[in-house]
């Protein structure tokens, strides 16, 4: 690049570095030499360059993310901006869960408007491939929020000036003034005892969910210390990238020792196979919502309940509890191999 004379700028090694020299240069040469239009120009370039610098970071590529800014930014496509996106959310440490749905959210997106400039995306684009999703109101309000920080991203940046995923409205969650549906001791017994006989690792899988909370994901990847009595939920696991350690129950212990390993292939395939073979009506999120109900009926602890399944006070009196009797909590914590199988054969 050649400024004013025969006086280059070698090949630098990032942006900043660009921005450095374009700066010394100007203040050498450009406002003596060229016009003041001219001058303000390169000023304005050498902003944009630092921008880029910032965005980039160190200026290495990370896996999965395709190249860097287009030459105009009023013409940046979706995928160029989710690119930027992916980096950001990378280096912020998001949880792989977090990534991975991001992804998928943005790449249908992407498809349907087959790339668009950002800049031409409208409130009736976004209305409509949100409509046209063939999935329900909790998943079509996630694909929505996903979109929502891909336009407040770059908003920030001066890609675009508005958001038109902001004003979408979609109609109330159904499912956020469903009751919440757990599963009576003798179901979880059914659910237990048939899949020991039927896959002993998706036994294994469900006893930790049903007995210490975990979410599916946090189940997959945890750290089961059986002889020091607690399972460990990594950071880099946990949905809210905090580890915690959940005691491990002495019914659950016992599950435990029956065998099975972790983690799961083909997990939502033998999911699905679950309520069928045992006999019982099967709900998303039930057995974390049997956790929650059973362990606050016997411990009449909200703290300690939300502490152990990750997540707020104010969430589990919202989402993650039915009122379940004293009774039937005791017998919850005492569902042992031994008495699952008795109550499971009961007419």
């Amino acid at each position: 690049m050649i400024l004013s004379g025969n006086n280059p700028i070698s090949s630098p090694s990032s942006g900043a570095n660009v921005c450095s020299a374009l700066r010394e240069q100007e203040q050498k040469n450009l406002s003596l030499n060229l016009p003041s239009e001219m001058a303000r120009a390169l000023a304005t370039a050498a902003d944009a360059l630092k921008a880029v610098a910032i965005a980039l970071g160190s200026g290495n590529a990370l896996p999965g993310v395709t190249n860097p800014l287009p030459a105009h930014d009023d013409a940046i496509t979706v995928t160029e901006c989710w690119n930027e996106v992916l980096r950001s959310k990378i280096r912020a440490g998001k949880s792989d869960d977090y990534l991975r749905n991001l992804r998928i959210h943005i790449r249908k997106f992407s498809q349907a408007t087959g790339n668009a400039a950002l800049r031409n995306v409208t409130v009736r684009t976004v209305e409509k491939w949100i409509e046209g999703l063939p999935v329900n109101d909790r998943t079509r309000k996630g694909h929505l929020d996903s979109v929502r920080l891909l336009f407040n991203f770059a908003l920030l940046r001066g890609y675009v000036k508005t958001n038109p995923a902001s004003v979408v409205e979609l109609p109330p969650d159904a499912s956020l003034t469903e009751p919440v549906t757990i599963h009576t001791v003798k179901e979880v017994a059914k659910v237990l005892h048939s899949t020991r006989q039927a896959d002993p690792n998706m036994m294994r899988f469900l006893a930790v969910r049903y007995f210490a909370g975990l979410r599916a994901s946090e189940a997959q990847r945890c750290v089961i210390q059986l002889e020091r009595g607690f399972i460990e939920v990594p950071a880099k696991v946990a949905k809210t990238r905090r580890r915690r350690l959940v005691p491990i129950q002495p019914a659950l212990s016992e599950w435990l020792k029956m065998g099975g390993a972790l983690p799961l292939r083909d997990l939502n395939t033998r999911l699905a196979r679950v309520g069928a073979l045992a006999g019982v009506p099967w709900h998303r999120n039930v057995t974390r919502h049997t956790f929650c109900s059973y362990h606050l009926a016997q411990w009449q602890n909200a703290a300690k309940t939300a502490l152990e399944a990750g997540h707020s006070e104010e969430m589990l009196f919202g989402h993650y509890r039915e009122l379940v009797t004293a009774k039937d909590a005791a017998a919850f914590w005492e569902l042992t191999p031994a008495r699952a199988e008795s109550l499971a054969n009961e007419p």
